[in-house]
């Protein structure tokens, strides 16, 4: 029901995976148990250990970095889940956005999710069947006067939105596939990027560049501008 929010779907696609691994099909009352923040560990670990180069069919170098990438957004969406699991679905208004409009401020107080949708402008451009699909915001964290927050723009793809036709290293990478970072609360998205970390064709595609903008826009971190449209 709500597989199109990255929280439940990073669930539903861990799960996929292990049943390409071990050809066992989980039920939908297994699949849907971790939706709730109720995190079974024996399956955490059991997954984990089915992550490896060979049943991936990726390299340890690719699989040490996703993996890192994984347990940020793991923290992330744990984060999302104790505060409350806010998803801020602005995507009806986001063609409006791109279009010139009116732009709708939204208030992050705490984490959040804020799901943008597909949208031509948030497709990659080195590869438009991946699309920037959404935003989490971490809790802020205070620091003396000042005051710092984690986020991550996380992608949607065509693998994950039909996970059972996907192998499992494909699945593992529409996971893992996002932009992470940590910034300053009053500094702009648009202005981290040289601080991004996480899956590079995300980080450097133009498509990355316009999420940022649209993240500042609606989060009222930047005036009302005119967002860079696709080429």
């Amino acid at each position: 029901m709500y597989d199109h929010y990255h929280p439940y779907r990073f669930a539903k696609i861990a799960m996929s995976i292990c049943e390409r691994i071990t050809g066992i099909e989980n039920d939908a009352a297994t699949a849907s148990a971790d939706f709730d923040g109720s995190r079974d560990a024996a399956f955490a670990q059991v997954y984990r250990e089915m992550l490896t180069p060979e049943n991936l069919e990726m390299s340890t170098e690719e699989l040490v970095g996703r993996l890192q990438f994984q347990g940020r957004l793991d923290a992330l969406r744990a984060n999302w889940l104790s505060d409350g699991m806010d998803i801020l679905d602005i995507s009806d208004a986001i063609p409006r956005v791109f279009d010139g409009g009116p732009i709708e401020r939204v208030r992050t107080d705490g984490s959040c999710y804020i799901h943008f949708g597909r949208h031509p402008a948030l497709e990659l451009e080195s590869e438009p069947d991946i699309w920037i699909d959404g935003l989490y915001i971490g809790s802020v964290q205070s620091e003396g006067t000042s005051s710092r927050m984690s986020f991550a723009f996380v992608c949607n793809d065509d693998a994950s939105v039909a996970p059972r036709k996907a192998k499992a290293g494909s699945l593992f990478r529409s996971q893992t596939r996002a932009a992470l970072g940590e910034k300053a609360s009053l500094v702009r998205f648009g202005r981290s990027g040289k601080s991004l970390y996480g899956d590079p064709q995300v980080i450097r595609d133009r498509a990355m560049m316009r999420a940022a903008y649209l993240a500042d826009a609606i989060t009222g971190l930047s005036p009302s501008i005119e967002l860079p449209k696709p080429h």
